[in-house]
């Protein structure tokens, strides 16, 4: 979940009074579930922000990671989040090895001087040569011990990464063994971690392990055809919503949507080699519909579309048209009653990303 899911629950479940403001760092929601990013002043800014940049939003987390040292592709993933940050922002993750040699005491006390190093982040990375994947971090105190000791105030006085911003490929990749995957594509090629460019962020950055399955440079319906790392990713976010008439809605969003794809609920998916999965079909649609006291409303989605403005245009197909609004159909006769928008899956255009985010319009 995302650091305001976690707020959400936490004062849906009484954990803080009606009236506290929930904030971390420069991310803030308040108890009625809006949520926003604060200025140098702490003023609320909403632009720029996009939920699903994890790499940001953990960045000032308290985390510890425990793991088998032999455990490679958990290694290969932090290992990633390592590099990104080193490559990106500066900060070294310091990777604690414990060794297999060790009896139980001697890890406890290995582990727990790690823990009490200077540490700027709250990031910590332990990993223990040899035994189990799962057994042998829960046979140690120190990780326990630390974990309770923090505070959510500790969270919030450090500042994110700057990572809140597109990703970008340094000019030069790192080639060499130290970047190499444990793990190779299907025709048995070496698989590298990205070198990313000193100064940009993780907003839209995909994981290297994805072409470890197939040949991808990234998910198919993830990316948009045609277009990669290398030449670059643009972000499309939601304005608000409009009903139109009884049984449509208009989505407005900051950019042209022409060329939409999008998943509805019971449509198959695509394995990685670009084939219909007959036998895998989607769940969910990809917008959860509101009314004005915040009650989702159970509506299906019958058609939907692009357009210039907030109209229907009857008979249009699925995902044609050009403009600023998404035009969503529905079943049945319900759209008088929405007031708010929340996208819950990824959209794209031939140009574009619509991340999924918790944030209502």
């Amino acid at each position: 979940p995302t650091m305001a899911e976690i707020a959400r629950f936490a004062t849906v479940n009484g954990r803080y009074t009606a009236a506290d403001d929930v904030e971390f760092g420069s991310l803030a929601v308040m108890a009625n579930g809006t949520q926003f990013n604060l200025d140098t002043d702490g003023n609320p800014v909403t632009e720029g922000h996009d939920p699903n940049n994890y790499y940001f939003l953990i960045s000032d987390d308290n985390i510890l990671i425990m793991n088998r040292l032999e455990n490679y592709l958990s290694n290969d993933s932090w290992q990633e989040l390592a590099y990104l940050y080193e490559d990106l922002a500066g900060y070294t993750l310091e990777h604690h090895v414990v060794a297999q040699s060790m009896d139980l005491q001697q890890r406890d006390e290995d582990i727990a001087a790690y823990l009490a190093r200077d540490n700027e982040l709250g990031l910590n990375w332990v990993s223990i040569e040899g035994g189990s994947n799962g057994y042998s971090c829960r046979q140690v105190l120190a990780g326990y011990e630390w974990l309770l000791s923090q505070e959510r105030q500790d969270e919030i006085h450090r500042e994110k990464l700057d990572l809140n911003k597109p990703f970008q490929l340094a000019d030069e990749q790192i080639l060499d063994e130290s970047r190499m995957l444990h793990y190779t594509d299907p025709d048995g090629n070496a698989l590298y971690f990205k070198t990313g460019k000193t100064g940009a962020g993780t907003q839209f950055y995909n994981t290297v392990l994805l072409p470890v399955n197939g040949a991808a440079d990234a998910i198919p319906g993830w990316l948009p055809e045609g277009m990669s790392w290398e030449t670059g990713v643009e972000g499309a976010s939601i304005i608000g919503v409009t009903a139109i008439g009884k049984d449509a809605v208009a989505i407005e969003y900051d950019k042209d949507m022409i060329g939409l794809v999008v998943n509805l609920k019971g449509d198959s998916i695509l394995g990685l080699d670009g084939s219909v999965r007959e036998d895998i079909q989607i769940v969910m649609d990809p917008y959860d519909f509101y009314d004005k006291d915040g009650n989702r409303l159970d509506v299906a989605i019958q058609n939907i579309y692009v357009n210039s403005t907030a109209a229907l245009n009857p008979g249009a197909e699925r995902q044609s048209g050009s403009g600023q609004y998404v035009i969503v159909e529905f079943e049945s006769a319900a759209a008088a009653e929405v007031s708010g928008v929340i996208q819950r899956t990824t959209i794209r255009t031939d140009t574009l990303i619509a991340s999924a985010s918790p944030w209502m319009h």
